[in-house]
C-alpha cells in the first residue's frame, strides 16, 4: 500500500477515535481527488482495514472513489463489485458520522441516480446484451431500492427532505413504480437538510433546484395515479416558494397547474396570497396555454369547445409535445365534452340520442352512446338507454356511501356541534365577558331608555363597539381525541 493510503488509514481510525470530527471531514474532502481516485491500489482493500460502523463517513468517501474508478476506466466487474458493496453496506451506516459532511454523500447518491442509465448500457456493452433486449425498469428498481437505503441512513426525522428525494422520484417516474415515493410524499416535511456547508456567517443551506423538484415530481406522481387534487397541491407549493427569478422548474409547474385546475375545477383555481411574486411572469412563457383559460371560461353552447381545444392542440403539437402535456389536453378536451352532457342531463329528463349528440357536438349516435356508457360507470351521471326508440333518460346519480363512513362522519358533526355550544355557554357565562358587555351596552343606551343620564357624543360607542385596550378572554377547550 503506498504511503498516501496509509496514512489515510491511520488517521482515519486516529481522528475517530479522537472524536475529531471536523479533521475528520477535511481529511475525506481532501483524499477523495487527492488520495483514493489517484490511487493504483485496490480500494477494496482499504475497506477491509475500516469497520463500516465506526467509519461510515470513509467507507462513503471509499465507495464514491471506487465508482468514479470504475466508470472512467469503462470496467464493468468493478461497477457490479461496487453496487453490490453499496447494497452491503448501506443499511449498516452510522447517520451521525454520514451528517458531518453532507456534501459527499450528496454527490455520492447524486452519481449513482444521474448515472445509472450510462451504468446500464455500460454493463450490457461488455456483457456483450443487446440494447433492445435491456430491462431498464430491472436495473432502476435496483437505483430505487439504493437511493431509499440513502435516505433512510441520511435523515434524522421521517419529514426531513433530502436533495435525494427529487432522485428517487424521478427514478420512480421513469419506471412507473410508484409506491416508493409514496411511503415519503405522504409524509408531511417538517425540516430541509442543510447540504452544501456555509461558513461562519451561513450555516448551509440546500440548493432550491432539489426542492422545487420534490414537489414537482411529487405532484406528477399523484397526477399519473389519478389524485388531481393532490397533484394541485404539490404544483401549488412549487409556485408558492418564495423566489426573486423565474425557473424551468416553476414555469413548467404552471402549465400543468394551469391544465389540471381546468380540468378538476372548470377554471384555473387562484393561488393563495402568499404565492411568489415571480407568478405573474410565468404567464408570458406560457401564451399557448392561455387559450385553454379563455375557451374553458367561455359560456357558449353554439361553439364545440372541446374541437376548439383539439384544433389549439394541433397547432401547436409541437409545443405541447415537447411539454408532454398531449395527454392532459386531451383528457381536458374529453372533459369539455363530458361536461356538456352533464349540462343537458340536468336540463331534461329524457331526449333523443340524435339531439344530444347535436346539442353535445358528438360525430353521431354510436359516439354518444359510447360517452353515456363510460360517464354513467363512472358515476358522473345515472342514465338509461333505450335503443329501441333511440331515447336517454336521465336520472338523479346514486350515491352509496359506506354505513361506517356515514356514521363517523355524522359523530364529527355532533362532536363539533357540542364542542361549539360548550364554548358559547363559557363565554357567555364569563364574568369578564358579562362585565365588559354590559358595560358598552350601558354606554351606548339613549336617555329615554333609563339606563343612565345624557352622555357626551364623545364617551358614546357605537353599538356592538369594542372597549379600547380591551383584553378578549382566553379559554381552554377540551378537544375530543
Amino acid at each position: 500500500m503506498s504511503g498516501g493510503l496509509d496514512n489515510y488509514v491511520k488517521n482515519v481510525i486516529a481522528f475517530t477515535s479522537a472524536e475529531s470530527y471536523r479533521e475528520l471531514v477535511e481529511l475525506n474532502r481532501k483524499a477523495l481527488t487527492d488520495v483514493l481516485e489517484k490511487s493504483g491500489v485496490p480500494l477494496t482493500q482499504i475497506l477491509e482495514m475500516l469497520n463500516v460502523e465506526e467509519h461510515s463517513l470513509s467507507f462513503v468517501t471509499i465507495l464514491l472513489a471506487k465508482l468514479n474508478q470504475a466508470c472512467s476506466a469503462a470496467n464493468s466487474e468493478e461497477i457490479e463489485e461496487t453496487l453490490s458493496q453499496i447494497e452491503m453496506f448501506l443499511p449498516f451506516f452510522n447517520r451521525t458520522q454520514i451528517i458531518l459532511a453532507p456534501d459527499i454523500c450528496k454527490v455520492f447518491s447524486l452519481f449513482l441516480s444521474n448515472h445509472i442509465k450510462n451504468v446500464i448500457l455500460l454493463l450490457c456493452f461488455n456483457l456483450g446484451i443487446r440494447f433492445s433486449d435491456i430491462n431498464f425498469n430491472e436495473h432502476i428498481s435496483r437505483g430505487i431500492l439504493l437511493l431509499s437505503g440513502a435516505i433512510n441512513a441520511i435523515i434524522g426525522e421521517p419529514g426531513e427532505l433530502t436533495s435525494l428525494h427529487s432522485c428517487l422520484f424521478c427514478l420512480c417516474l421513469k419506471s412507473k413504480l410508484f409506491e416508493p415515493a409514496l411511503r415519503f410524499l405522504e409524509t408531511p416535511v417538517s425540516r430541509i437538510m442543510k447540504e452544501t456547508p456555509g461558513d461562519k456567517v451561513d450555516r448551509g443551506y440546500m440548493d432550491s433546484r432539489f426542492v422545487l423538484l420534490y414537489f414537482y415530481y411529487g405532484g406528477l406522481i399523484y397526477g399519473a395515479l389519478g389524485r388531481l387534487d393532490d397533484s394541485l397541491l404539490m404544483m401549488q407549493n412549487v409556485l408558492c416558494i418564495p423566489a426573486l427569478l423565474t425557473s424551468a422548474i416553476m414555469i413548467e409547474a404552471y402549465k400543468k397547474y394551469l391544465l389540471m385546475s381546468l380540468i378538476s375545477h372548470g377554471k384555473v383555481k387562484a393561488l393563495p396570497g402568499y404565492r411568489a411574486m415571480v407568478v405573474q411572469k410565468l404567464q408570458r412563457f406560457c401564451f399557448e396555454y392561455q387559450f385553454f383559460e379563455n375557451i374553458c371560461t367561455m359560456d357558449s353552447s353554439d361553439k364545440d369547445l372541446a374541437q376548439e381545444i383539439m384544433n389549439h392542440l394541433q397547432a401547436h403539437h409541437a409545443v405541447f409535445f415537447k411539454d408532454n402535456n398531449v395527454g392532459l389536453i386531451k383528457r381536458l378536451a374529453r372533459k369539455m365534452r363530458e361536461a356538456s352532457i352533464i349540462k343537458l342531463s340536468k336540463t331534461f329528463l329524457s331526449v333523443s340520442l340524435g339531439d344530444l349528440a347535436r346539442r353535445c357536438h358528438l360525430h353521431d349516435w354510436g359516439n354518444a352512446e359510447r360517452y353515456l356508457m363510460e360517464m354513467n360507470a363512472e358515476n358522473k351521471i345515472c342514465v338509461t338507454l333505450d335503443k329501441e326508440h333511440g331515447l336517454v333518460y336521465f336520472d338523479e346519480p346514486k350515491t352509496v356511501v359506506d354505513e361506517e363512513t356515514l356514521n363517523s362522519v355524522i359523530k364529527a358533526g355532533m362532536n363539533l356541534t357540542s364542542l361549539l355550544k360548550t364554548y358559547d355557554t363559557r363565554l357567555r357565562t364569563n364574568y369578564m365577558y358579562i362585565a365588559r358587555s354590559t358595560k358598552v351596552s350601558a354606554l351606548c343606551a339613549h336617555d329615554d331608555e333609563g339606563f343612565q343620564q345624557g352622555t357626551s357624543g364623545a364617551n358614546v360607542l357605537p353599538m356592538m363597539g369594542i372597549i379600547p385596550n380591551a383584553v378578549v378572554p382566553s379559554f381552554e377547550l377540551n378537544m375530543p381525541s
